[in-house]
C-alpha cells in the first residue's frame, strides 16, 4: 500500500541524521517536497502517517485525523498548506455558522478533525498534475517543491488576529464608555439650557416655552410647566444606556431633585 511505503520511508529518513542523506523512495521524496520541511523529518512523518489513513487499497476516503493547528487555525491552516478550495469552503461555512449560536465551535472541531484530508487531496491533485507533465522523477520532485510547501504569510496572520482581538476587547469597552459619557454630558447640557431659556421672555400667557430646541432634544428627562411659568424636570425612565449617568449628573449639579 502506497501510504505504508511513505511511512516506512520517513521512518528510515528520520533515523538518518535528521533526515539528511539519500533515499530511493520516490513517494517519500514527493511527500517531503510537498510538506516543505526537510529540516523537520517528524513533520513529514506526521503527514505520511495521516495521508496513509485516507488511501486504503487505492481507494480514497475521508477519515478523522486530529490537528490542533487546524482546530485553532481553521481557514488559515488550509491557506498555510495551500488548500485554497477547502479554505474557501470552510470560510463560507464559518460565515453561515455565525448565525447559529454554538455552531462556530462545531465548525472548529470539524476543521481540526478533517482539514488534513483536504491537504491530502491537494497533494494528490498536484502530484497527478506534475506526473502527467514530467517523466523525470527528479523533475517531478523539483516541481513539487515549487508548487507544494506552505505560505509563510498565513502563519503570521493568526497571531496578528489574536493581538488585534485583544486590543479590540480592551479598546471597544473604553470607547463605549467614552461615547456614553459624552452623550450624558450633552444631555445634561441640554437640560440646563432648557431650564434656563424656557423661562425667557417670549412665552405666552405666563407659561414656559418648552418648544425650544434644547427641550425638544431631551431623551432622559421630561420637562413640564408647573402652572406658574416654571419648568419642572423629571427622570423620563428611558432605557438609553447613558441616561442613568445623565440623571446622576443632573442631581449632583442641582438640575434635578434627588
Amino acid at each position: 500500500m502506497e501510504g505504508n511505503n511513505d511511512i516506512e520511508a520517513f521512518k528510515e529518513r528520520s533515523a538518518r541524521n535528521a533526515g539528511l542523506g539519500e533515499s530511493n523512495d520516490y513517494e517519500a521524496k514527493m511527500l517531503e517536497a510537498f510538506v516543505g520541511k526537510p529540516e523537520d523529518p517528524e513533520k513529514g512523518f506526521w503527514y505520511a502517517n495521516a495521508f496513509s489513513k485516507y488511501n486504503v487499497n487505492g481507494v480514497d476516503s475521508m477519515k478523522w485525523n486530529w490537528s490542533w493547528w487546524a482546530f485553532f487555525g481553521g481557514v488559515l491552516f488550509l491557506l498555510y498548506r495551500k488548500a485554497y478550495a477547502a479554505a474557501g469552503g470552510l470560510f463560507l461555512m464559518g460565515i453561515a455558522s455565525s448565525l447559529v449560536p454554538g455552531a462556530g465551535l462545531i465548525i472548529n472541531i470539524l476543521a481540526g478533525g478533517f482539514s488534513t484530508y483536504f491537504v491530502y487531496k491537494t497533494y494528490q491533485s498536484k502530484k497527478l498534475a506534475i506526473e502527467a507533465a514530467h517523466q523525470s522523477e527528479s523533475k517531478r520532485i523539483e516541481m513539487m517543491r515549487a508548487v507544494g510547501g506552505y505560505n509563510t504569510w498565513a502563519a503570521w496572520i493568526l497571531p496578528i488576529i489574536v493581538v488585534l482581538g485583544i486590543l479590540a476587547a480592551v479598546a471597544i469597552p473604553k470607547l463605549a464608555n467614552t461615547t456614553s459619557a459624552a452623550k450624558a454630558t450633552m444631555e445634561v447640557s441640554n437640560l440646563s439650557t432648557c431650564l434656563s431659556e424656557s423661562n425667557a421672555p417670549g412665552f405666552n400667557n405666563g407659561r414656559a416655552n418648552l418648544n425650544i430646541q434644547s427641550c425638544q432634544n431631551l431623551v432622559c428627562f421630561n420637562v413640564s410647566d408647573d402652572g406658574y411659568g416654571n419648568v419642572v424636570a423629571n427622570d423620563s425612565g428611558s432605557y438609553e444606556p447613558y441616561c442613568g449617568e445623565s440623571v446622576e449628573i443632573a442631581k449632583n449639579v442641582g438640575l434635578l431633585l434627588p
